[in-house]
């Protein structure tokens, strides 16, 4: 009767171990395997981008006579052509061409492909980019290791992203119209990044 009991006791402890086993792998499997998906996603994401950008070089260069074709009265192109001309031979102090014409309108065709270039660097930073301050992230994190590294190379994808198209995003109409339709999170990032490159550490990037 003891021996039957001691197995009958023993089966139990397995049989519980097992629950905590699946439990525990189940757990890990989830969270890992959801990182692999966003990331494949992410991947997926850059590479649409990257053959927008090659459909559309000029649109995507940051060459600043390339930058010049962005907007969309050609008098205000031959303007920022001669700005840039005059900048290339040492000619008084430069100012980026994003804030110089920040008010001016810009090319439609442009317009659109960076809008979709930012949408693009707004799905990655929140799939796969940020910084791990969620129970979900801490949990990702046990599951996957290097997410903190994994983090910063995706934020540094859409940091270029961003300073591709930093014509779009200072535009005067894209801060006042359109930028609250990006994720709250997103917007923060990039002020972030804007009040370090711009030191405005004050600046607002929706109106």
């Amino acid at each position: 009767m003891r021996v039957f009991e001691f197995l009958s006791y023993v089966a139990t402890i397995l049989a519980a171990a097992a629950a905590v086993f699946a439990f525990g792998f189940g757990f890990y499997s989830y969270y890992h395997n959801n990182r692999v998906q966003d990331e494949a996603t992410a991947t997926d994401l850059v590479q649409t981008y990257l053959q927008q950008s090659a459909d559309h070089s000029t649109w995507a260069s940051t060459v600043l006579v390339n930058e010049c074709e962005r907007y969309q009265a050609k008098s205000i192109e031959r303007s920022c052509r001669n700005y840039v001309d005059r900048h290339y031979e040492g000619e008084g102090k430069f100012r980026p061409l994003s804030q110089k014409y920040a008010s001016y309108s810009l090319d439609a065709g442009y317009a659109y492909f960076a809008s979709q270039a930012l949408s693009t660097a707004n799905a990655i930073y929140i799939l796969v980019g940020g910084e791990r301050d969620t129970l979900t992230d801490h949990f990702t994190a046990w599951a996957y290791s290097g997410l903190d590294k994994s983090q910063t190379a995706w934020n540094n994808t859409v940091k270029g992203i961003i300073e591709a198209h930093d014509t779009y995003v200072l535009w005067k109409l894209f801060r006042i119209q359109y930028c609250h339709e990006y994720d709250e999170r997103f917007i923060e990032y990039v002020e972030e990044y804007y009040q370090e490159q711009l030191n405005k550490p004050h600046l607002r990037l929706c109106k």
